[in-house]
């Protein structure tokens, strides 16, 4: 009600759901999880290791940092 959106019956609720395809989450993945809007950040004295850890997982911050 806070938002002024309807309330959903669990039938239409269940519908929803059952309507998102794993290609649907797929590209919401590719979207969020995309190098471009992700970031890292470290506190240490030692950068090379801070690179060795992101570098698996997030190869352009890697070569960025």
């Amino acid at each position: 009600m806070l938002a002024n959106l309807p309330i959903l019956s669990v039938d239409d609720l269940i519908a929803r759901v059952d309507a998102v395809t794993a290609q649907d989450v797929v590209e919401l993945a590719r979207e969020l999880l995309a190098p471009e809007h992700l970031s890292a950040a470290a506190i240490g004295p030692d950068g090379d290791a801070f690179r060795a850890a992101i570098e698996p997982v997030i190869p352009e911050l890697a070569e960025a940092a």
